[in-house]
């Protein structure tokens, strides 16, 4: 018996020598606590919680294993707080009703190009909506002109126009992406459209250099000449994040070939970017036998390239990502000039740890999730092998370098690929089968082509000489494409599952997080949540019976095929339920009017049977007293009413609208109704300053 509890006493002090790796993972736990219960809990509560937590740990500080779950619960406060006080800071008010036609004017922010240049999306602030009092006006919106543009707008333009606005889309399905919640981080409380085009009230405002820069070089690479446009626009996407031009099929090829990552400005691009800087300048400094032998290169070319991947960030548009990345990278050339080393998990706990003080909503977002999750399985996955690697590599012959290349790139994407197939499926609902074949054959392309010559465009852009290195980083782009578009051709290049809980998700990153994380015999226990994960998987069910918040479009799932109530309304709403259930592509199949055994459908509206249930959708409220008399189980209106319906669920007008859409889930025999409630924060204290 003294044995086993000294056996297990061992197991418990190795894990305190992990103890900082940990301090992200309760924090986030935090995090994730406060958007569960934002509603629900108040300032005054979360900061007593804090303050208790803060004098238990000075209270326990002789007691090793008190003092160390008591930090635990400290830090899962300080996470609930954080998230608090920064959903607080950034409060916008969020349009209530969709307006149209209504007078905008507004300050540009942000311009982005569409699709073969078929328009803009623009980006407001200080914005003026008609018929909208300042304090309900939103601090920022996001108009789309669909029309082609002889002379782009751009940012700093203060302008006008008649368009549309609607409140930012919550949810589509219980679930699934929460649109309006990203948005709102960003300060954007309403979305819309232009009717046409609009006037140029004031072109003198002063811009920020990098908008300016940025603006300026998107021009010069998109506008050179009428050819090779994909190419020129994978080029803008390299060299300043501007993916808006790039055409659809060529994003959706990359997609399925598991090459989505390229396109994104994130720890990838950072790294190679600012790679190629320290090689290049390291070579240079090598050149000149005075400066090699005297001076520390090594330390002064990590210096250069500290400042490079700043650089490329504000020229990428300094998205969490690309911010994420780059104080990695920061992290990691400041251990090369401290002579430590750069690649550990302390690094990852620390820069993890940085980006959720900053912005806690990253949490939540899928590139936090797929970049951390990758970056902490290489860096212990090459931790555990470095024996092996350092072996390996001992040897000079160069056709031994290429293969340990080749192997390098097979073993990071497969371990990648692995670490982060839980959250590709859970947001995606879709993992490219053959990752590893497109990686080995686009990630050289990117590494030795598309990089280095970027960087190479940055330098002669000064002197008007940039045409040449991008037609290079073009030409790669189009190389790239075509390696897409062949492994996404392959049969059986996509495999498709329907949506998961979120405690599936939960369940594999706790087994992910122990498995990385803890040390020794204690392992093991990752074993539990990773089973958990797979019964949840199979014992969590989907919605048989889906109703749109604007009350235009539903559907129905008999276990095999989706059916839908129109195929005029909604499209996008459509696509995203179809990708829900694991049909991306199938043919979309419409109810019958009459004579359907499932689905049948009147003048007054659809009737559903499910099993033993019957689900009525109605158009008018007249017609509400019959449907309720006729047994229906769940009756969903389209128009107001106020009558009560003994035995059966009531769904409405207001419901939908403030509620989202509505899922039916069948539970024990018994219908489950779940909604979507769109994100509105709970606030104790004064709303920030300018918010009235």
């Amino acid at each position: 018996m003294l044995g086993m509890v000294e056996f297990f006493r061992k197991g418990v002090d190795t894990q305190a020598r992990q103890g900082f790796l940990w301090f992200p993972v309760f924090f986030a736990l935090g995090i994730i606590m406060y958007f569960t219960l934002y509603k629900s809990v108040g300032y005054y509560g979360s900061v007593s919680a804090v303050l208790c937590s803060f004098f238990l740990i000075i209270g326990s500080w002789r007691f090793e294993i008190m003092r160390l779950l008591v930090i635990g619960i400290f830090l899962f406060a300080c996470g609930f707080l954080v998230a608090q006080l920064r959903t607080h800071s950034v409060y916008t008010p969020v349009l209530s009703k969709k307006m149209q036609p209504v007078n905008v004017e507004g300050v540009i922010d942000y311009a982005e190009p569409l699709e073969d240049g078929k328009g803009q999306r623009l980006v407001l602030r200080d914005v003026i909506i008609e018929r909208l009092e300042a304090y309900d006006t939103p601090r920022k919106i996001r108009v789309t002109f669909r029309k082609t543009l002889d002379k782009p707008y751009r940012s700093g333009q203060r302008i006008s126009f008649l368009g549309g606005l609607s409140r930012p889309s919550p949810s589509l399905i219980p679930g699934g992406f929460d649109f309006q919640r990203y948005l709102y981080f960003q300060g954007i409380g309403a979305t819309g459209f232009s009717f046409g085009a609009a006037e140029v009230l004031d072109d003198t405002e002063r811009r920020a250099f990098f908008s300016a820069l940025r603006e300026a070089i998107g021009r010069k690479v998109l506008s050179n000449s009428a050819e090779h446009i994909q190419a020129r626009s994978f080029a803008a996407a390299m060299l300043i994040g501007e993916r808006g031009s790039m055409a659809e099929a060529n994003r959706e090829a990359m997609r399925k070939a598991g090459l989505a990552h390229m396109l994104a400005i994130s720890g990838l691009h950072i790294g190679l970017f600012s790679g190629v800087v320290f090689f290049l300048i390291r070579c240079a400094l090598a050149i000149f036998p005075t400066i090699a032998l005297n001076y520390p290169i090594k330390k002064m070319a990590a210096v250069v390239a500290m400042g490079a991947a700043v650089f490329y960030m504000f020229m990428a548009g300094a998205s969490i990502p690309s911010q994420r990345a780059v104080l990695m990278a920061l992290v990691f050339y400041l251990a090369i000039i401290l002579d430590r080393t750069p690649l550990s998990m302390r690094l990852v706990a620390f820069a993890a740890m940085v980006v959720l003080l900053l912005a806690p909503e990253s949490l939540l977002n899928v590139s936090f999730q797929l970049s951390f999750s990758a970056v902490a399985a290489l860096v212990y996955f090459y931790d555990v092998t470095s024996g092996f690697w350092k072996r390996l590599y001992g040897h000079q012959n160069p056709l031994v370098r290429i293969g340990f290349y080749l192997l390098g790139v097979s073993a990071t994407t497969c371990v990648a690929t692995i670490a982060t197939a839980p959250f590709t499926l859970y947001h995606f609902q879709e993992l490219a089968t053959y990752g590893l074949l497109g990686n080995l054959l686009a990630m050289p392309v990117l590494s030795f082509i598309v990089m280095p010559f970027a960087v190479i465009s940055y330098v002669l852009m000064p002197l008007g000489l940039e045409q040449y290195p991008l037609w290079i980083v073009g030409f790669g782009g189009e190389l790239i494409f075509k390696i897409a578009h062949f492994v996404s051709s392959l049969e059986g290049a996509v495999v498709n599952v329907g949506q998961w809980d979120l405690a599936v998700l939960l369940c594999f990153s706790a087994a992910s997080i122990l498995m990385i994380l803890v040390r020794g015999w204690i392992k093991v226990l990752a074993i539990f949540p990773f089973i958990a994960a797979f019964w949840f998987i199979f014992t969590t069910s989907l919605p048989f019976f889906l109703v749109a918040s604007s009350g235009k479009l539903a559907a129905f799932y008999d276990g095999e095929q989706l059916s839908f109530s129109t195929l005029r309304a909604e499209r996008f709403t459509r696509e995203v339920w179809q990708r829900s259930y694991g049909l991306a592509g199938m043919q979309s199949n419409k109810w019958q009017k009459e004579g359907g055994e499932t689905v049948f459908c009147g003048e007054a509206g659809c009737r559903v049977r499910y099993e033993e249930h019957i689900i009525d959708i109605i158009d008018r409220a007249k017609d509400f007293p019959e449907s309720c008399e006729s047994g229906a189980d769940v009756v969903i209106v389209k128009e107001p009413v106020n009558i009560l319906c003994q035995g059966a669920e009531i769904i409405n007008f207001y419901d939908l609208r403030y509620r989202g859409a509505h899922g039916l889930y069948e539970a024990h025999g018994r219908i489950k109704v779940r909604h979507i409630e769109p994100f509105a924060p709970r606030f104790d204290l004064p709303k920030p300053a300018g918010i009235n």
